[in-house]
């Protein structure tokens, strides 16, 4: 066998095609291999902002009820406090000079116990 002899150059060619096959199916898998890793790692993280984000919004949202809830009882409280003063001033000697100081105590918040006489 002879450097010109065609069989030669045949083996060679597919030796090499062989050798150019099989180092691009190892990298392709190994790049398929690195590629889906790096996905999934974006993919874990992007799911525990996520998460995060929603206890965060969750525990806002609580927080948020929880103000309006006791800043409502303190305005039920405030009415209910004025109205028993209205009552109790439209109930006795109408308007005299205690019912409107004790009916301007209630608007201004004031309990009725505390109003000066």
């Amino acid at each position: 066998m002879t450097l010109l002899d065609p069989r030669v150059w045949i083996a060679a060619l597919l030796i090499a095609v062989a050798g150019f096959g099989l180092g691009y199916v190892k990298g392709n898998t190994n790049g398929k291999a690195k590629v889906q890793a790096q996905w999934d790692a974006a993919k874990a993280e992007a799911a525990q902002v996520a998460a995060s984000a929603t206890v965060t919004d969750v525990q806002t949202g609580q927080q948020a009820s929880a103000e309006y809830q006791s800043e409502r009882n303190k305005h039920a409280e405030q009415t209910r406090i004025v109205r028993q003063t209205v009552v109790r001033t439209v109930t006795g000697p109408c308007f005299d000079d205690d019912g409107v100081r004790h009916l301007n105590a209630a608007i201004s918040g004031l309990p009725a116990a505390s109003a000066a006489r």
